[in-house]
């Protein structure tokens, strides 16, 4: 069951990221420094789910880890690098957005900026994700079994010491950050939203207008933070009570693999949050389905205008040969009866 709702969530992952990925290419006027963030997950997530996803999926099938030490350690760093990645993502978005919003006037992110931002927070993730390869903890199979990350189990306490690290400055305080950026987001549009009323009255346009912006901002802040915690939190649970060492209700091997594999939902929740809120994004979407139909129908309307051009020489062969046989015959007779006449 795990195999094949793995193999759904891979599937869907590289479907959904491929549409993302190219929507952005297609349609140049999406491809602005804050959308930068959006297109790098969705490149490490189709990254992920075609190149490391598989060997969990022919493990969850066949009951255990078949690819060895070193398959295990492939599997577990690029599953850290990106998971951790990806809520540092989430963290440079929401303060793009909210140096936007107080600065409206500032453009804080160029592309350079950008590029350079998320070329940091990849190298420092990777650096990071390295340490259980290089000694400082360890990747182990875990759950059932059949998948790998990082050893919870250990004692050690440098172990533990590295097991609370990550999630503190990986997981805890980009939460935080994220929580505090749309926090002070909606604070900040409340506050205009109430001048706007003095200035212009409660039923005036300019008013209307940031009431929506106001919604929509804290809206889409509750839904990055909401999808954050449901992803990753039960496998956090269950990663630190492990940690914490309690005996007395021991947790199955069966939970740890669902929660882990869980978690990995997150590469799904980024087209989808980009798809249903981003109307920008959306319209490209449609843009591009509307060239890739456009492109079919040229195809279809090709082929089928080639076929009847191919029937038309077909049957115009087919009468030019019939004429030319009655022709032949025709001759043929007319030398004979002159033969006879002679």
């Amino acid at each position: 069951m795990s195999a094949v709702f793995y193999g759904l969530l891979a599937a869907g992952t590289v479907f959904l990221n491929v549409i993302v990925i190219l929507t952005f290419f297609k349609v140049r006027a999406l491809l602005i420094p804050a959308s930068f963030p959006i297109l790098s997950l969705a490149m490490a997530d189709v990254f992920l789910a075609s190149a490391v996803m598989p060997l969990g999926i022919a493990s969850c099938a066949s009951g255990h880890w078949i690819f060895g030490a070193v398959g295990c350690k492939w599997y577990a760093f690029m599953h850290t690098t990106v998971g951790l990645s990806s809520i540092l993502h989430h963290a440079v978005l929401a303060l793009e957005r909210c140096l936007t919003i107080f600065e409206p006037m500032k453009k804080h992110f160029d592309r350079h900026t950008m590029t350079r931002t998320l070329a940091f927070l990849w190298t420092l993730v990777s650096l990071w994700s390295l340490c259980p390869i290089l000694g400082w903890s360890a990747y182990v199979p875990e759950g059932t079994g059949t998948i790998c990350s990082i050893e919870w189990h250990s004692k050690n306490s440098l172990d533990v010491i590295f097991v609370v690290s990550t999630f503190v400055f990986f997981c805890f305080v980009p939460f935080v950050f994220i929580a505090v950026c749309y926090t002070a987001i909606a604070f900040h549009l409340r506050k205009v939203s109430k001048t706007a009323k003095r200035t212009w009255g409660k039923n005036s346009q300019i008013t209307k207008d940031g009431v929506i912006v106001k919604r929509k901002a804290v809206t889409h802040g509750a839904i990055m933070v909401t999808t954050v915690m449901i992803t990753w939190l039960p496998y956090a649970m269950v990663a630190f009570y492990t940690l914490l060492g309690f005996e007395k209700v021991k947790l199955s091997a069966l939970v740890y693999t669902i929660t882990s594999i869980f978690a990995k939902t997150s590469t799904l929740v980024n087209p989808i949050i980009c798809f249903f809120w981003y109307r920008r994004f959306r319209e490209g979407t449609k843009k591009l389905c509307n060239r890739v139909m456009d492109f079919f129908l040229r195809k279809h309307r090709r082929a089928s205008n080639t076929s009847q051009s191919s029937k038309i020489i077909w049957y115009n062969g087919k009468t030019i040969a019939f004429r030319r046989s009655v022709v032949d015959s025709c001759t043929t007779r007319t030398q004979n009866d002159r033969g006879r006449s002679s």
